[in-house]
């Protein structure tokens, strides 16, 4: 039996897969961790990826189309991945909103990586780059465009994200929607007086 995953496997379950091995695999395994001080090869070559774009093209080598998309998004989750990192992801052509929702909401994301997300089909996923600090002002002013009933949420993310620049706020002043305007006169810092 394959096992991708360890969700579910208790010691008791182990110990029945095991069986009467049980007790000499554990003890290899126990002297195997304390050997590397508790600390995974694999799990540290994904720290790696995730921090220098070098070992993340190198643990990317090789893999299937399916297996590359696997480790893009483990990648992903590592919370201190580098901009230039997440720079190469937004590269991947993809129509996986999941994949692509992380990417904008990475709050480390460099401005040319949200802005190469845009356009795209998934409102959600413009919805957090709209949200995000570091979106570039050409790419908010693309987003205030933005006129379908079910893109209003990108609008509204864009009037309530303290990082929208003057330009996107002037365009949003005038929106067609009373809550955005609103919105954006009632922001603290007072950039953009509503009509």
């Amino acid at each position: 039996v394959l096992f991708r995953s360890n969700r579910g496997l208790t010691p008791e379950r182990l110990k029945v897969i095991l069986g009467a091995d049980y007790p000499k695999i554990m003890k290899v395994l126990t002297a195997k961790n304390r050997e590397l001080g508790g600390k995974h090869p694999a799990r540290q070559k994904i720290v790696d990826a995730a921090q220098s774009i070098e070992a993340f093209r190198s643990i990317m080598k090789g893999l299937s189309k399916d297996e590359a998309m696997d480790m893009r998004q483990i990648i992903l989750r590592e919370p201190d991945i580098s901009p230039d990192v997440l720079d190469e992801l937004s590269k991947t052509k993809t129509d996986n909103s999941y994949f692509l929702v992380s990417l904008a909401r990475n709050r480390n994301a460099p401005p040319q990586a949200l802005a190469r997300l845009v356009p795209s089909e998934s409102v959600a996923v413009e919805v957090w780059i709209a949200r995000n600090p570091n979106t570039p002002p050409e790419t908010q002013i693309e987003l205030t465009n933005r006129k379908e009933h079910h893109e209003y949420e990108i609008r509204t993310s864009l009037a309530k994200n303290p990082s929208t620049s003057e330009a996107a706020l002037r365009i949003l002043a005038k929106d067609e929607h009373a809550t955005i305007r609103a919105l954006v006169g009632r922001r603290e810092d007072g950039i953009v007086p509503v009509p």
